[in-house]
Parts: structure tokens; sequence; C-alpha cells
């Protein structure tokens, strides 16, 4: 079973952050655009119940061959200071006759 676990912090400004990431060694690997369609059942089930199924189509704007998209599952978050939840996740090769499918089903 995978796992996401996450935490997000508030910043003040990005010099500093930029700073210590690069003091690390990290280098700037390129920007991406990223599109999210979240998919639900009519009664909204999955967002009450604190679960996502998501086409995310991620855009590389250097390098279109990095570009990618993907179908992910998300579970029910574990009860915590972090974000934890079981998460599963397939590359897609189209996108748009996926979220047709799933349209279809409801």
């Amino acid at each position: 079973m995978a796992r996401e676990v996450e935490i997000k912090f508030r910043l003040r400004g990005r010099a500093e952050p930029e700073r210590r990431l690069r003091a690390l060694g990290a280098t700037y690997a390129g920007t991406v655009l990223e599109q999210n369609t979240l998919f639900d059942r009519e009664d909204r089930d999955l967002a009450r119940d604190d679960r996502a199924l998501r086409v995310r189509i991620a855009r590389s704007i250097e390098d279109p061959a990095r570009s990618r998209s993907t179908l992910t599952w998300k579970g029910r978050r574990r009860a915590g200071p972090l974000k934890d939840r079981e998460e599963h996740e397939t590359e897609i090769t189209s996108p748009a006759a996926l979220r047709s499918i799933l349209a279809e089903l409801g």
C-alpha cells in the first residue's frame, strides 16, 4: 500500500528558503503547470468522506518531453498533525480519454 505524508508551511518570502535549498545543493529543475480535475459521485460521496479521484496533467514549460499525466486515488486522511493517507497513482497516456470514461461511469 502506498502512502502520502505531507505537511505544508506558510512562508513569508522565497529568498531565504531558496538560499537554504541552494546551500544543500538543490538546483532549479524547471517550471511545471498543473491542471487537476477531481471526480466524484453525484452525491459528492468521495469529498464528504475525505477521499479523492484525480486526473492531473503536469506540463513542463522548458521541456515538453518531461510532461506527464496521472490518475490518482487518495484515501481518507489519518488523524494527526500531518496529512497522511493511502495513495495510489498511475501514469496515463490520454487524459482526455480517461476523463470521458470516468464521466460515462458517473
